[in-house]
């Protein structure tokens, strides 16, 4: 659930002139997370939770790989949900800054 209210957030929230510096500083927040947890801050989270009730909870994937392969049984590459996460974030943070 928090990642789809994330998600909702990051599509409107530059809309929102009154919103603009709560935006700027959860998407560098987001970013700082990426680089420096290698993953978003919900997903630690919510692995840590999931953890405390499973122990199948395989904590080293990013929650979109998880859910992704759970819908569609197709296992996406860490990689490839690194980089595409960090530059979907990157990309948000500048047109933030930029606009």
């Amino acid at each position: 659930m928090g990642h789809v209210l994330l998600g909702v957030f990051y599509v409107v929230g530059w809309y929102f002139e009154e919103w603009q510096t709560i935006y700027v500083a959860v998407l560098s927040a987001q970013v700082a997370s990426w680089v420096l947890l290698s993953q978003c801050p919900i997903s630690y989270c919510e692995f840590w939770l999931r953890s405390r009730y499973s122990d199948e909870v395989d904590t080293e994937t990013e929650i979109i790989q998880h859910y992704f392969q759970k819908i569609t049984n197709v296992q996406l590459s860490p990689k490839f949900v690194f980089y595409a996460g960090l530059t979907a974030q990157l990309s948000l943070l500048a047109l933030a800054i930029l606009f």
